[in-house]
């Protein structure tokens, strides 16, 4: 992998920074206001789409990898200076909008009730989590000062508030009633006890098929886990703390520090202003949402983070089983393999190993009892209804319409997206990111529903691009210099 693999040095990379923050900005402040319009919310949501196709398909500036920026390529740095203000104006709106929310739910004197006393109790107390989040703002302001020596303090300091961030949504607020969590729980403690997982009878929380396909449920009760084995794997250690949500929280704090530890590897020093791209991705404000519920995106967001972090490091054999996870997690991460494997350019018999291990893994499940894992990872997929209270553009045209799209139109659509990433898409970091994001923007936006966690997950990997991103624009400054 030669320098130009690594996204340097380009004079396009400020401006896809400027897309990349824009188009995260555009989905996390349409998902924050879809309540209030779902038009609105669908019509920002493909601007975001386009943005990202846009980007990633343009095609670079003359001039090849190292090669110091001429005076009128200089002058056109700004559309990275204002994505990085942008960028801070972002988490600084995200912070005063997980706080809002904080704040509104719990009204009056609830405010400074918690669990315990003294300490322990003002800890527990939704103030708690406002001053969390205050400080997690005053953490993204002082990257308004860049000073010389090590700056490491700042993403130690993000992690910290946001590991207490996450586990006050998992210990305060009531469990919410979820099928996600119902099945998760009770697989993993099948597993654990030798039982399959995917044969198991979990308690229906709906009481009712509206949600369900008749296929999986048994009476009152679900008779399959809807995931591969992988994602069951990845919940266990949670389970074992108490609570499946814990590995939902570990994974996403641990994809951010591996988009820090990208751009570092990248070149860019501890403390740069792009490390905010990874603290908007914690304080993205339906992260909280997404963590409450025990939805498993935040698996996707933390093999696809391994992935780039691979692709900087130059480790195929990480990069091989960081793809293959991102595989084997969900269904629809199969979608996302054609553009990070034509980024990273991996060797065959790399790509091959990580994707026979996941495929090993899965097979024992196949093995162990195939009709019940079928009906539990294809058949439930395949039969559930159409929902028309889904946030998707299908479910927009059949309540004006009453026409219900059907299924494999967004997979057509999604692959023409991929064909399109894949002829026209520069070959980067970044523009993997990007074309990732336009193509799960796609497949989300026509499918036969789509929720808040499937446009958060799409809106995760638009970190990755801010940072890769900045990382060629100081690369293209710090060769500027010593020319």
């Amino acid at each position: 992998m030669n320098a130009s693999d690594r996204d340097r040095a380009s004079t396009s990379a400020g401006s896809d920074l400027l897309a990349a923050t824009s188009a995260y900005w555009l989905l996390a402040y349409a998902l924050n206001r879809e309540e209030a319009s779902k038009l609105l919310t669908l019509l920002i949501t493909i601007t975001a789409g386009a943005i990202s196709l846009t980007a990633c398909c343009r095609p670079p500036a003359r001039g090849g990898p190292g090669e110091a920026l001429s005076p009128d390529q200089r002058e056109r740095r700004w559309p990275s200076r204002i994505g990085i203000i942008l960028l801070l104006l972002i988490v600084l709106w995200e912070v005063f909008v997980d706080s809002e929310m904080i704040w509104n739910a719990n009204p009056g004197a609830d405010l400074w009730r918690g669990a315990g006393r003294g300490l322990t109790g003002l800890v527990a107390a939704p103030i708690g989590q406002v001053t969390s989040l205050v400080l997690m703002g005053f953490v993204a302001l002082s990257f308004l000062w860049q000073g010389r020596g090590p700056n490491r303090w700042r993403w130690r300091a993000a992690v910290l508030l946001s590991l207490y961030q996450g586990a006050w949504i998992i210990l305060v607020p009531p469990r919410p009633v979820i099928d996600v969590l119902t099945v998760q729980e009770g697989a993993s403690a099948r597993l654990l006890s030798g039982a399959n997982p995917y044969e198991g009878h979990y308690r229906n929380p709906y009481g009712d098929a509206a949600f369900l396909p008749p296929q999986v449920l048994s009476g009152p009760f679900i008779n399959t886990f809807p995931y591969p084995p992988l994602s069951l794997l990845l919940s266990i250690p949670g389970h074992l703390m108490g609570d499946v949500r814990w590995s939902s929280l570990a994974a996403l704090v641990l994809a951010a520090s591996f988009m820090i530890a990208m751009g570092r590897q990248l070149g860019l020093p501890p403390g740069h202003r792009a490390e905010l791209g990874a603290i908007a991705l914690l304080c993205h404000p339906r992260w909280f949402m997404v963590l409450q519920n025990g939805w498993t995106e935040p698996f996707l967001v933390l093999f696809a983070a391994m992935a780039a972090w691979g692709i900087a490091n130059h480790r195929e054999w990480l990069i091989g089983l960081s793809l293959g996870g991102l595989a084997g997690v969900k269904q629809y991460g199969l979608l996302m393999l054609p553009i990070w494997i034509h980024a990273a350019r991996i060797r065959l018999r790399c790509l091959l190993g990580g994707l026979g291990v996941i495929a090993g893994l899965t097979l024992i499940f196949v093995v162990w009892q195939s009709a019940a894992f079928w009906r539990g990872v294809v058949s439930w997929h395949i039969h559930s209804p159409f929902r028309r209270d889904s946030l998707t553009l299908s479910a927009w045209l059949a309540w004006k319409t009453d026409y219900e799209l059907p299924t494999w139109i967004a997979l057509a659509v999604a692959l023409v997206v991929v064909g399109i990433v894949w002829r026209w898409g520069k070959r980067q970091l970044s523009s993997a990111a990007l074309g990732n994001t336009a193509i799960a923007l796609a497949f989300m936006l026509l499918n036969k529903a789509g929720h808040i966690n499937y446009f958060w997950w799409t809106s995760t990997m638009l970190p990755i691009a801010i940072i890769a991103s900045a990382a060629s624009v100081e690369s293209a400054r710090n060769a500027t210099r010593t020319k």
